[in-house]
């Protein structure tokens, strides 16, 4: 399992090396929505995480190198509520976390909630240096500055009702939103000409926020058999403006692009489970 992107900072999973559209993240065994970062849901939210080597009748084989699937937890007894506060520090920028977590239960049910808050800062500098031909030059020097505030909060609620019959219900909800303020300086040399060199001031302006209800029934039917139902309702919107100002568009282009993508989903789904003895199962 390894991950991309900027050394700690997280990035896009992958298992044996395929590409991250070869890997599968669940999140309670749901495709996790496009858009959520997965490094923003609180470690206290998350109570373990499988890793599926191969396809099975719960995941299907849309993954060819594998699946990750995130479980959130469940109600834990001992303290009723936990707030922890921390923070992290990189650049000279600080990044303070919040969470809390609060549990009730009784002879049938039990439920926990969790609310976590968290914010990120720091620098970043890079510098591309381009060379076509031996006579073309072009070079790149960004500074960038990015802030990203989030606010995620999940339950899970369960019914406890004969043996073998239980009801839960998992709502969870996250927002987040950025900013990325920069500058960009920019030299382009054609034909081992004297350089032109121009600056540009650059932003990136982000909002992503998901909402969702898992539910799951469980009933048993008889001695070897039960049936288990799922579903799963939801929506998520991400927005994205960048720009780019350039004092020069003959070296760097002006830029303006306004994203908006978002998805309203519904599904449902059943498992059959019947233990035919001899170390055999009918699942469907």
């Amino acid at each position: 399992v390894t991950l991309s992107g900027t050394p700690g900072r997280g990035g896009n999973i992958r298992m044996r090396g395929l590409g991250g559209g070869y890997t599968q993240i669940l999140l309670d065994g749901e495709r996790v929505q496009g858009g959520l970062s997965l490094d923003s849901i609180d470690p206290d939210q998350i109570e373990r995480i499988e890793i599926l080597r191969a396809p099975t009748a719960e995941t299907g084989a849309r993954a060819i190198a594998g699946t990750i699937n995130i479980i959130t937890r469940e109600g834990r007894r001992g303290m009723p509520s936990e707030l922890k506060v921390g923070s992290s520090f990189q650049g000279g920028y600080s990044g303070p976390t919040a969470s809390l977590v609060q549990y009730k239960d009784s002879e049938r049910w039990s439920a926990n909630y969790t609310l976590s808050a968290n914010r990120w800062s720091g620098p970043d500098h890079s510098q591309t240096d381009q060379v076509t031909n031996g006579v073309n030059t072009r070079q790149r020097i960004t500074d960038t500055h990015y802030e990203r505030q989030g606010l995620n909060t999940s339950a899970r609620l369960q019914f406890k009702g004969d043996p073998g019959e239980s009801l839960t219900l998992m709502p969870f909800v996250a927002f987040s939103q950025g900013t990325t303020p920069g500058s960009m300086l920019a030299s382009q040399s054609l034909n081992n000409a004297a350089p032109t060199t121009t600056t540009a001031t650059t932003g990136t302006d982000n909002q992503f926020w998901v909402a969702r209800l898992n539910g799951q029934w469980k009933q048993k039917l008889s001695a070897d058999s039960n049936v288990e139902w799922k579903f799963n309702v939801g929506g998520w919107n991400s927005h994205s403006v960048l720009h780019q100002n350039s004092l020069n568009t003959a070296v760097l282009p002006n830029i303006q692009e306004d994203s908006l993508t978002q998805d309203r989903s519904v599904n449902l789904g059943g498992k059959y489970t019947n233990v035919m003895g001899g170390g055999h199962q009918w699942v469907s």
